[in-house]
Parts: structure tokens; sequence; C-alpha cells
């Protein structure tokens, strides 16, 4: 009797880990992308632009490819690298955009895996289409926050 207890308590045991194992799923957000708000030259709030581009000059990889009515651009930096050569083109106008930053794996949790997150240390621009700009936020992670203000 007390061999098929300690059997059932095993059995029981096993069934319930192996049953929360395959509940832990991941619940938090793993994207990490530098996100560029587009302003007007001395406006506090984004405004739209009628048509965006935006190609890594090294890639030659388009990530908007004019794309119509948009205020935000969210662009991904490669971990392997620590500089983002793009080339923008707002309305009609062409831009180039440089972002140096530096990248640094974090642990999420298990379930969720590693992420690269990135510092950013200078952003340049050739002001051809960008009036100027701004880095609220130089820490790019899983937060939904505005990294660059780009002004036109």
């Amino acid at each position: 009797m007390k061999l098929s207890t300690f059997v059932y308590l095993i059995a029981t045991c096993t069934l319930l880990t192996a049953c929360q194992a395959e509940e832990e799923t991941c619940r938090e957000s793993t994207e990490v992308n530098l996100r560029i708000g587009l302003y007007k030259a001395g406006a506090t709030a984004v405004s739209t632009v009628d048509s965006v581009t935006v190609r890594d000059i090294d890639t030659d990889s388009t990530f908007y490819a004019n794309r119509k009515t948009i205020s935000r651009i969210e662009l991904p930096l490669d971990r392997q690298t620590n500089i983002a050569r793009l080339a923008v083109r707002l309305n009609e106008d062409w831009d180039t955009l440089t972002v140096i930053y530096n990248s640094e794996a974090f642990f999420i949790s298990y379930a969720c895996g590693m992420v690269f997150t990135h510092q950013i240390d200078t952003v340049l621009t050739t002001r051809h289409a960008v009036d100027s700009l701004k880095i609220p936020v130089k820490l790019i992670n899983t937060a939904n926050e505005q990294h660059i203000q780009l002004y036109r």
C-alpha cells in the first residue's frame, strides 16, 4: 500500500511539473527597436510626413519604402556592429542619419530568453531634410520609448 501511494505522489508531482513547464510562456516584449519621432521644426508634438523612405546604406536593405502619412519610424539595430548608416527621405528631401551605439546582451527570463539592448552614443545627420535632432532616451530596450526626435 505504501509503495502505491509513493508511486501516486511521484506521478502527480511529475504531471504537475510538466504542465507548469508547458504553460510558462513569454509574456514580455522581446522587440528592441530604435524609435524615431518626426516633428516639424519648433513643434513639441509629432507630426505626420506625407512620404517616408528609409534604407540601410551598408546593407542596401529597405525598411520603409515610400510609406505614406507616418509620424514614427521603428528600426532594428544590428548587434554585431556599432553603427547604423541610414538614408532617410522625408517627402522629397534625402538625408543621411548615422547612429553610433553599443550593444549588450540582457537576460529577460527563461521563457523569454535574451535580447540585445543598445546604448546610443552619437547621432549625426547631413541636415538636408533634417533641421535638428534630439536624443531624449539613449537606452534602446524593450520599452516603448522614443529615442530620437527628428525636426524637419
